[in-house]
């Protein structure tokens, strides 16, 4: 049955990249269609004998942060959406959990990697049928940025950049399935590569310029390989010329526009809505903030201003749950951390490079409803736990850990694989 349950996980985390897309008439969504199965064979597992694992730090910590985000409803300026935004969060919080009780091997962990990236083909199918259909009308309108099936662009982008060094990681794995695979991964970084470009994302870009350093780490690359050295840099030139053909003009300015200086760039009025944010909204109320989710309709009520998302997670908690908010989050975020750190080199190089795109995205786009992020994070501290022997084990007989692959030699600071 663990089995079975760990399948619907896969099929949940492969509908995660196109989940807004699946609607049908009368019925609920796909995403909750998947979902419900997902909780329903979980719940059968553990009824049929499923040992509950012990829960690490970070996920109390974690548990906590949810519990006062719940607990927020009491203080909340909207209490309806408040209490809207505790269920979806729960719903996270129960997708992590079974993550943590069914993928507790590193090769099980791995199936869920490539369910994701498989679910990412769809929304990159759909910015490239979209691209020949819109820019034949009219290349440039603003609107003809690409999305994958109703993503936020920023967001959609920022995805793309993750799955790079995923995608790498797994291409560069010895094994049997990611041998037979390989020519699928590749193909599928370079989607990847020129997706990003098709949303026009300025952040998108800069999680881009943090993941191919990363990715090409997880590749093995270092300045002692010249072959390897040389093969990356073709890659980058070949993708970058088809780039060239496939990608409007436009679209190749605006997102590379971070990089030339234009003061009109600069005059982005979300610096002016952030401090508006931290006047208004924290340091009105700075221990409990204005209530979980209620980042708009209370910074709306404040300053009779109409205001929508934070489109910033450090922002988004700090208004929304206060001091002690951001106190919660930021020492999970530092236990996920020393998680990925503890972690083998190829696997720490993976880890940390996700982190930081991730990082990267939540400043520019992240709220605290970023699904991607609690399965990112989950899956950090499952492979920590699948690949770290525990340190009160070490004095004695060693623990019994999986071993990941060995992959290509890794000589650089993150230590040798």
């Amino acid at each position: 049955m663990n089995r079975i349950a760990l399948l619907t996980i896969c099929a949940f985390v492969a509908f995660m990249p196109f989940e807004m897309m699946v609607y049908f008439e009368d019925l609920p969504s796909g995403a909750k269609m998947v979902g419900a199965l997902m909780v329903v064979m979980c719940i059968l597992a553990f009824l049929t004998g499923h040992r509950i694992r012990g829960i690490p730090l970070a996920m109390v910590v974690q548990m906590a942060f949810v519990t006062w985000f719940v607990s927020s409803v009491l203080w909340s300026y909207s209490a309806g959406v408040t209490f809207g935004a505790t269920l979806r969060l729960l719903q996270f919080l129960l997708f992590v959990l079974f993550i943590w009780e069914f993928a507790v091997t590193y090769q099980e962990q791995i199936w869920l990697l490539r369910a994701y990236l498989l679910g990412l083909f769809v929304p990159l199918m759909m910015q490239y049928a979209s691209r020949a259909g819109i820019y034949e009308m009219n290349s440039s309108d603003e609107s003809a940025r690409l999305s994958g099936g109703g993503h936020d662009l920023n967001y959609l982008a920022a995805m793309e950049a993750v799955s790079i060094i995923i995608a790498v990681y797994l291409a560069t794995n010895p094994t049997k399935v990611e041998r037979l695979l390989r020519p699928v991964y590749w193909f599928l970084v370079g989607l990847l590569s020129l997706g990003i470009f098709l949303t026009a994302s300025r952040s998108g870009f800069l999680c881009l310029l943090a993941a191919v350093p990363f990715a090409m780490i997880v590749g093995g690359v270092s300045f002692r390989n010249v072959v390897l050295v040389v093969k990356s840099g073709l890659i980058i030139l070949v993708i970058a010329a088809i780039g060239y053909f496939v990608v409007p003009s436009s679209l190749w300015s605006r997102s590379v526009s971070l990089l030339v200086h234009n003061p009109d760039d600069y005059a982005d009025p979300r610096w002016e809505f952030w401090a508006r944010s931290l006047v208004s909204g924290f340091l009105a109320h700075p221990l409990a903030g204005v209530g979980g989710g209620a980042f708009g309709s209370a910074l709306t009520a404040i300053t009779g201003v109409k205001t929508g998302a934070p489109h910033n997670i450090v922002l988004s908690v700090l208004t929304e749950l206060g001091i002690v908010g951001i106190l919660l989050y930021a020492t999970f975020i530092a236990l996920v951390v020393r998680a990925a750190w503890r972690l083998p080199s190829r696997e720490k190089a993976l880890w940390i490079g996700v982190l930081c795109v991730w990082f990267i995205m939540s400043m520019a786009v992240g709220n605290m409803g970023d699904k991607l992020g609690w399965f990112l994070h989950v899956m950090v501290l499952a492979q920590s736990a699948a690949l770290c022997q525990p340190r009160v084990k070490r004095l004695g007989q060693p623990a019994a850990v999986s071993l990941p692959p060995a992959g290509p030699s890794l000589r650089s600071r993150f230590g040798r694989s």
